[in-house]
């Protein structure tokens, strides 16, 4: 009896929100239920469980209980899920209708499929298998992850062993793998390796030995992790390397380009790097930061925990002791201003030179102060507010539409034209668009007008009421509408408006050696 109850009152709940807005593209029931739209999207909620936006360009993201359950991005091109805190997914995607790529990650299997058998494989993890175009690689074939033995044959007794265990599991008794005329064979990766082709040759046999050599490109030696020499070659100059790790190192070329020097590393070290125009200096790294750079355009000073600035090409950051930052970038199209204070105060900028964003317009303010409130505002007069803001980042599409109505005690909202007004976790709420506006109390009653008509009056359920619409006018009795005037109908028009979303374009920067120095790279 309880269940058909409860099928009854859904039921009720969907049927009074949908009914009560004949006409109009907008409905919803409290905070649980809400259809809308706008200038460059629809959507369709069930909160706090279910989401799904439409954009303009046919692109559309659905949320089921986000990041928790599940998330999906479709395009015309393919689409993309995320399930269980992202751990699991699959990737679907066509390559303008030539090339078709599937790939599924759903622990302990891994599979892909396609139009080409370089992309179809399959992986059951602790048994083996092989995958494609993964990490780098052409294919990588494991074969028996042993380290799941462990935990049977000698079960753990700490959450360190169990850390260990899981760590081990990873590790696959003999392993294949390869990259175009590149293949290498180990066993107990990473620890023993050998591999040869296209001009490379890698040997390891951790952490006694290990060497890499590709032909023009580069020679690496390592014994016993303490003694480490590398050369790297240019078509103009070799960089070369030495380090004894952990106490010195050095890194230079003949000719005195670069020279970079290390003192028990990471923590002292400095040098240059003239091709760059580059200099670095550490002491201690990471307390105090010093390094320029020409190409690319970089400056950086860091006095930890007090004091830093970054600047990379046109974009710039700063930070007073660990409870201030801000982040300003600035180019030929675009000006940006984001301050973060304590992660509480949250306050952001942008302004567009030469066009009009269709969401930011020209200029764009965003402030929040977590978790009291935030309020947003561009040039052309929409606003955004709302009382009691849980989330310390902004995700206006996502996160903040399935759940912020959940928990806002007063919201405001305003996009052209249509506005919508809450309190209470939308006890209360009330919605216009041009000349359409509405309000509704959930369950007790809701109200409609268009043009200055009354086209709809309803209480208990919507199940008595007056209405005034496309059918003509009338009344409802227990929900069954009864027609008084069919000759006096309101022809609602609601037209959508597209805009094209604006795309910034992207500037990337070309790099060369660096006279930084990295361990790692001989194993």
């Amino acid at each position: 009896m309880k269940y058909v109850i409860g099928v009854f009152l859904a039921g009720i709940i969907i049927f009074s929100a949908e009914s009560a807005f004949a006409g109009e593209n907008h409905s919803w029931f409290w905070f649980i239920y809400e259809k809308g739209s706008d200038d460059l999207s629809s959507f369709r909620t069930i909160r706090p469980f279910y989401l799904k936006n439409t954009y303009n360009d046919g692109s559309t993201y659905t949320a089921f209980l986000p990041p928790v359950i599940a998330s999906n991005y479709k395009n015309n091109l393919g689409y993309k899920n995320h399930y269980f805190f992202s751990l699991s997914g699959e990737t679907y995607y066509n390559h303008s209708g030539k090339k078709e790529d599937y790939d599924l990650v759903l622990p302990p299997v891994f599979y892909g499929s396609g139009s080409e058998s370089k992309d179809r494989y399959l992986m059951v993890w602790p048994i083996g298998g092989t995958l494609k175009q993964k990490l780098g690689y052409d294919y990588i074939t494991p074969v028996i992850f042993p380290g799941v033995a462990l935990f049977f044959l000698y079960p753990p007794s700490s959450t360190l062993m169990i850390a260990a265990y899981c760590l081990a599991s990873l590790i696959p008794l003999y392993t294949e793998y390869g990259y175009k005329e590149y293949h290498a064979k180990a066993v107990l990766w990473p620890f023993f390796m050998k591999g040869e082709g296209g001009g490379r040759k890698s040997i390891r046999i951790f952490p006694f030995y290990a060497h890499h050599t590709k032909k023009g490109f580069y020679d690496r030696k390592s014994y016993f992790l303490i003694y480490n020499y590398g050369e790297t070659y240019t078509s103009k100059r070799t960089y070369k390397t030495f380090f004894l790790f952990p106490f010195y190192g050095k890194k230079w070329t003949d000719d005195g380009m670069v020279k970079s020097t290390t003192i028990l590393w990471p923590f002292f070290s400095w040098g240059y790097n003239k091709i760059r125009g580059e200099e670095s200096l550490n002491m201690p790294w990471p307390f105090f930061q010093k390094a320029k750079s020409k190409n690319p355009d970089m400056e950086k000073l860091i006095i930890f925990p007090f004091y830093g600035r970054y600047r990379y090409g046109t974009k710039k950051t700063v930070f007073y002791t660990p409870f201030y930052f801000r982040q300003t970038k600035e180019n030929g199209y675009f000006h940006s201003d984001y301050k973060v204070i304590s992660f509480i105060i949250w306050k952001f900028h942008r302004e567009y030179r030469f066009t009009e964003h269709p969401y930011y317009g020209k200029k764009w303010d965003y402030f929040k102060i977590w978790p009291l409130f935030h309020y947003e505002s561009n040039d052309r007069g929409d606003r955004d507010f709302s009382l009691l803001s849980i989330f310390f980042f902004r995700d206006p599409d996502g996160y903040e539409r399935l759940y912020l109505p959940v928990v806002s005690l007063l919201e405001y909202h305003k996009r052209k034209d249509v506005s919508s007004f809450g309190l209470l976790f939308r006890t209360y709420y009330q919605y216009r668009k041009g000349n359409y506006f509405q309000w509704a109390v959930p369950l007790i009653a809701n109200y409609s007008s268009y043009n200055g008509r009354t086209t709809n009056f309803s209480f208990l359920f919507s199940s008595f009421g007056y209405f005034h619409d496309e059918r003509g006018q009338g009344f409802k009795l227990f929900w069954i509408p009864i027609i008084t005037d069919s000759s006096d109908k309101i022809v609602f028009d609601n037209p959508l408006e597209s805009e094209k979303i604006y795309m910034p374009v992207t500037y990337r920067f070309k790099d060369t050696v660096s006279n930084n120095f990295s361990f790692g790279t001989a194993f």
